[in-house]
This record gives structure tokens, sequence and C-alpha cells, in this order.
């Protein structure tokens, strides 16, 4: 008699081994049509998966991208910022209109966004002391970014207190080193970054030979500039008729305690080189300056380096410095 359970035994591991098996081979024990539905299904899946991944990685990429946040300090130098990152995301302002630069910043909006930044923008000393001490409190992981340190930014050291982005020259190193700074931190947007720069490097160029223009007729023109702040912006287009008036902090303190024959001799002084306009930062003391001008002709005008007022954003800079130009060209035409 045959021994008929080995090989009902083979006939039963058969099956079993075609049930467990996906490949061509098994189909031949089952349904070929049912098993190549089965793996086409399969393989459909596996494909949408992937899909599925790379699309999750993607946003998720780009969500890391959007959530970084660059903080800046002034302005001018925000609205610089806005322009590099246009079509990626939008800097956070740290000195708004109501702040000043110099005086200590406690807000806690401020310290907060310092905290909370992934890149900070700023001046350095001496433009942003009132932001040192939450400067000095930042993540250890934020990128601080000096802008007064960048090799190509000019502050000869007889003007180191005077506002460096008054010279469009150094407002395109800055935009240089802002385009390299962002293009390190978001490779995926470099190519982003570099165009806006290369725009605004041109944009800053047809800007500066606007003012050399509308400036040049008054190179020899004098006039008195409350604080020496705006050196850079004289120095750059000629004007050798702007005089920095600089006074002591401790007698700016004493109103009514100024010596008479000092003020005498001061007014003296403006009446003889023809002064006839004086210009100052919003912020300055302007009870001082009424002081220092009062029964003399002398057109006292404010200028502005920090686009006081002006909306923020991207065209802020060319519309500060236009604002600047076009205050002295109208008080040199009105005190004429």
């Amino acid at each position: 008699m045959k021994d008929t359970s080995s090989a009902m035994h083979h006939q039963a591991a058969d099956h079993t081994w075609a049930t467990m098996d996906s490949s061509g081979q098994a189909c031949a024990n089952f349904d070929r049509q049912l098993c190549k539905s089965n793996l086409s299904s399969r393989l459909r899946r596996s494909a949408w998966r992937r899909w599925a991944f790379a699309i999750i990685a993607f946003l998720l990429v780009n969500h890391a991208h959007a959530e970084s946040k660059i903080v800046v300090s002034l302005k001018p130098i925000h609205s610089l910022v806005e322009c590099v990152m246009h079509g990626v995301g939008e800097p956070i302002l740290l000195v708004t209109d109501g702040a000043h630069p110099h005086g200590h910043l406690t807000s806690e909006t401020v310290h907060a966004a310092i905290h909370e930044a992934d890149i900070i923008i700023w001046m350095g000393q001496p433009a942003d002391a009132g932001l040192t001490a939450a400067i000095v409190s930042r993540r250890p992981s934020a990128h601080l970014v000096t802008l007064a340190d960048i090799p190509d930014v000019v502050i000869p050291l007889s003007m180191m207190t005077a506002h460096a982005w008054l010279d469009p020259r150094n407002a395109i190193a800055m935009v240089e080193t802002i385009a390299t700074t962002l293009s390190h931190a978001d490779p995926d947007n470099a190519g982003v970054y570099r165009g806006n720069a290369a725009e605004l490097r041109n944009s800053l160029q047809r800007l500066d030979a606007d003012l050399r223009v509308d400036l040049a007729h008054l190179r020899q023109t004098p006039f008195l500039i409350y604080d020496d702040a705006f050196q850079l912006f004289t120095r750059r287009y000629g004007l050798e008729g702007a005089y920095p008036l600089v006074i002591d902090p401790a007698l700016r303190q004493h109103l009514g305690g100024i010596d008479a024959a000092l003020l005498r001799s001061l007014r003296t002084d403006w009446q003889r080189m023809g002064i006839r306009c004086l210009f100052l930062e919003p912020r300055a003391d302007h009870d001082f300056v009424r002081l220092l001008v009062d029964d003399i002709d002398i057109l006292v005008t404010p200028l502005d380096p920090y686009g006081t007022g002006l909306p923020t954003g991207p065209k802020l800079y060319g519309d500060m410095m236009r604002a600047v130009s076009g205050s002295i060209v109208r008080c040199a035409a009105n005190a004429s």
C-alpha cells in the first residue's frame, strides 16, 4: 500500500506556500487576474505613500522657514531687510516710532521678540544702544548680525556716532550681508534673496545718483545740523557748508545757565558765516535749540534719519533719504 500521508503532506505544504507567496509563481495556483489586481493595488498605494511623504516633507521644510523669526532694530534697516525677504517672509521691527534707539528699551514686546528670534539684525553701538541689554540676553542659538562691523561699511573714526545707513554705499554693503545671512539660514530660498538683493542694489545706486543731482547746488551753502549723526550724508553729497552743532550734554541740562557772552559769540559767528538753516532730529531737545536761535534769523527744520512717521515697508529707506534731501533743499530755498 502506498504511503499517501507523505504526498498529502507535500500537497498541503504546497498549498500553504501558494497562499503565502505573492509572486507570479504563486499565481499559478490561484486566480491570476485577482492576484495581478492585488499587486497593482499595492503598488499604487506604495506610490501614493511616497508622494504623500514628499508633500508632507516639503510642507514641513517650508513651514520651518516661514516660522523662522528675523528681527531688525531700526526702520531704515528693516526696510532693506524687507526688500531682500520679499516673497518669502516679513521681518519684525523692534524700535517703532514711539521709542528712541539711544534710550534704554525695556518693553516686554522688544525683549520677547529678541528672545524668540532666530536672526537678529542691528546696527550695534551706539546707534542701537537702547537694545544692548536685550541683545545680550538673547538665546545662544540666535544669529546676531552687527551691520556696523561689516568691513565694507565705512564709518570713519571721527564719525563713529554718525548713522551709517545715510550713505547709500553703506546700505548696499549691508544688503549684501543681509542676503548672504538669509541664504545660509534658508538655502531653499537663496535664489530669491540674491535676486531681490541685486534689484535693491540697482535701486540704491539710482537713488544715490538722484540725490547727488538734487543737492549739487547746495555744496557751499552753510547750515547747522544739531548733532553729528548726519556727517556721512553730508560728506557723501559734498555738502561742505554743513556744520555739526555738538553741545556738551552738561550744558544742555542748564538751559537758563548758559553764559550770555558765549551765546552772543555763537550767534555772531553764525550770522557772519551766513547760517540761515538749523536742522535737528525730531527727538532732539527742541527747548534748548529754541534758546540758541532766539531773536536771530535762522530757520529750524526737522531732519529725520529714522523715517519717523513714514509707513514701514520696502519703500521706507528711499522715502526717508529723499525726505532728508528735500528738507535741506526746501530750507535753503526758503532762507534765501
